[in-house]
């Protein structure tokens, strides 16, 4: 059937089939019918809904449906018994790896419906789930942790915003942004998306690349690694790069969507499925996923190799040799002597004393500068 053009799902003995337009999708239908008896097969017609439609239709526990973006979400069934299980594991004061581990068979079996980012919150309840299981068995009754508790609560408040997903998302980003690290520093810049070209990397194969004119709309930013993310691996640094920037710009982001840019495909891989064995990267996922759901951020990656890539990969190895900071002993006294102060020049989302300072590049906190206009009203 599929040989034939008809776009078919099978699962067992269910079917859910589309095609446009609406004439071809009704001789498709004859024609799988046809065929269906042809091969001496029987149609449970009180079961079966061939009428033809937009509207939703309920598939082995989903509801699709072909209106506009086109929509694909759980059943109110499977809805119910997400939230049962949820609601059963909050409530008791102990439980068992088993009870849990069906609230989180749930949420997972709901994976084609959710934003992949949004299945990070089942880390901590399987770190608990496979604790207690190992160390007591399955039946065992514990109460749960904070962390994994905490879990539980965000799918309680937020599930019924994350089970719709667009089937075909419309329109194309607005913003493009590419992020690097280095050892000591993260840098990147953020432009307006103009469409993609074809870049040719030095191996000779061709990718798929963001179109940004390099000029006074693009902005900069760059910072300093803390003396704690030093340490950690470099597709820790890389993810940090892309935190970073969106944490930087998160008010020229807000309400829009951007296309990220990486060079680094552990980072691609994660970004895209939302995991990572790390816990100290999952914390990080986390921190992102929050910022971009607050701002109404909406983002896709796109993997291209280090070489085109040197914008960002310069700026990740920008460090300003004149940024120091003060120490608090000698700044509480300089404050109390000639203070309050207004503004910090010549600082960073590292060393800025102030919540309003001057910065060389873009950091978090840079945007926020407020200054005094004439008519004494303050002026962005």
């Amino acid at each position: 059937m599929r040989m034939q053009g008809l776009k078919v799902l099978a699962y067992i003995d269910d079917g859910l089939a589309a095609a446009q337009p609406m004439a071809e999708a009704a001789r498709l239908r004859d024609l799988t019918i046809k065929t269906l008896f042809g091969c001496g097969w029987l149609i449970n017609w009180a079961k079966s809904d061939l009428d033809l439609s937009q509207d939703d239709k309920e598939f082995i526990g989903y509801r699709i449906s072909t209106s506009g973006q086109g929509s694909l979400s759980p059943s109110e069934n499977r809805c119910k018994k997400l939230l049962a299980a949820v609601n059963f594991a909050l409530e008791a004061r102990s439980v068992s790896p088993r009870k849990v581990a069906q609230a989180t068979g749930h949420i997972v079996s709901l994976r084609p419906c959710l934003d992949p980012m949004a299945l990070l919150f089942t880390r901590y309840l399987n770190i608990w789930i496979q604790r207690v299981a190992e160390q007591y068995g399955w039946d065992w009754r514990e109460g749960l942790d904070g962390r994994a508790r905490e879990e539980l609560k965000i799918w309680k408040g937020w599930f019924t915003r994350w089970h719709t997903r667009p089937l075909w998302p419309q329109g194309e980003p607005e913003m493009l942004m590419a992020q690097d690290a280095s050892d000591l520093a993260v840098g990147g810049w953020l432009g307006i998306f103009n469409g993609e070209r074809s870049a040719v990397d030095k191996k000779g194969r061709q990718h798929w690349v963001g179109k940004v004119e390099f000029g006074e709309g693009v902005l900069e930013a760059a910072g300093r690694l803390e003396k704690w993310d030093l340490v950690l691996s470099s597709t820790y640094r890389e993810l940090y790069a892309l935190y970073f920037m969106i944490r930087t710009f998160v008010l020229q982001l807000q309400g829009k969507w951007v296309r990220i840019q990486a060079d680094n495909r552990s980072l691609f891989y994660i970004a895209s499925k939302g995991s990572s064995s790390s816990l100290q990267i999952h914390d990080l996922l986390v921190n992102l996923f929050w910022i971009c759901s607050e701002a109404e951020i909406r983002w896709d990656i796109l993997w291209l190799p280090r070489e085109l890539n040197e914008q960002a990969d310069r700026l990740s190895k920008e460090l300003d040799e004149d940024d120091w900071s003060l120490n608090p002993k000698f700044w509480a006294v300089i404050q109390a002597r000639f203070g309050p102060f207004d503004c910090d020049m010549f600082a960073s989302g590292e060393t800025a004393l102030l919540k309003s300072f001057c910065s060389l590049y873009w950091c978090p906190g840079s945007g926020l500068l407020t200054a005094s206009r004439g008519d004494g009203q303050p002026e962005k």
